[in-house]
C-alpha cells in the first residue's frame, strides 16, 4: 500500500519489504503501471544485514549493569545476541540508545538483480552496517555493480553469505 501513497504524496522512491515474493514484486510493480500510467520508483534491498527489531532499552547497558543513557559501550566492539540454535545476531545502536537487532546471515541476492531489473526495479540498496573489512567491501561494491550493468562477475567469494529465495509469499533464507 505504501506504493499508491508514493503517488499521492509525491514521495520519490519507496522500498519494498523483504517479506515479498518476486512475484508479488511483479504483481505491484505492474498494478503501479496499470493504474498510474508510469513507472514505479521502487527499491528493494539485495545486500545487507537487516533489521529485525529495535528496543527501545539497551540491552548492552544492562548487560554491563549501568542505567544510563549514551553509555557507548556499543561502540567500543561489536556485541552478539546469541540464540539457542548459536547464532549469532549482531546489535547496533540507532544513535539515540535504541537497540536494532541485526539479522545473524547477510543477505545476498546477486542472483535475483537480472530478475527484479526485468520485472522494473531499478533501485536497489546495498547497506553495510557491520563490515569492516574496506577490501570486502570494495569487492562487494564491484561486483554488484558488475551485475547491475548486465556484466558478468565473479562472486563465488560471497557464496558464504546467505541468500533468500523469492518464491512463497514469506521469503525463506537458505
Amino acid at each position: 500500500t505504501s506504493v499508491y501513497f508514493k503517488h499521492l504524496d509525491s514521495y520519490h522512491t519507496v522500498g519494498l519489504s523483504l517479506e515479498l515474493s518476486l512475484d508479488e514484486i511483479a504483481q505491484i510493480v505492474s498494478s503501479y503501471q496499470i493504474y498510474y500510467h508510469e513507472k514505479a520508483n521502487l527499491l528493494v534491498m539485495v545486500y545487507g544485514y537487516y533489521h529485525l527489531m529495535i528496543t527501545k532499552h539497551c540491552l548492552i547497558n544492562k548487560a554491563y549493569g549501568l542505567n544510563k543513557k549514551y553509555c557507548s559501550k556499543c561502540y567500543q566492539k561489536q556485541h552478539y545476541l546469541r540464540d539457542r540454535l548459536g547464532f549469532m545476531f549482531p546489535l547496533i545502536d540507532d544513535g539515540d540508545c535504541n537497540l536494532i537487532t541485526l539479522n545473524s546471515r547477510r543477505l545476498h541476492l546477486i542472483d535475483y538483480i537480472a530478475k527484479l531489473q526485468k520485472i522494473g526495479i531499478s533501485n536497489f540498496l546495498i547497506d553495510f552496517t557491520i563490515e569492516d573489512n574496506a577490501n570486502e567491501i570494495a569487492d562487494i561494491i564491484k561486483t554488484y555493480t558488475q551485475v547491475f550493468l548486465g556484466k558478468e562477475a565473479s562472486f563465488l567469494f560471497l557464496m558464504a553469505i546467505s541468500k533468500k529465495e523469492y518464491y512463497n509469499g514469506i521469503t525463506q533464507m537458505v
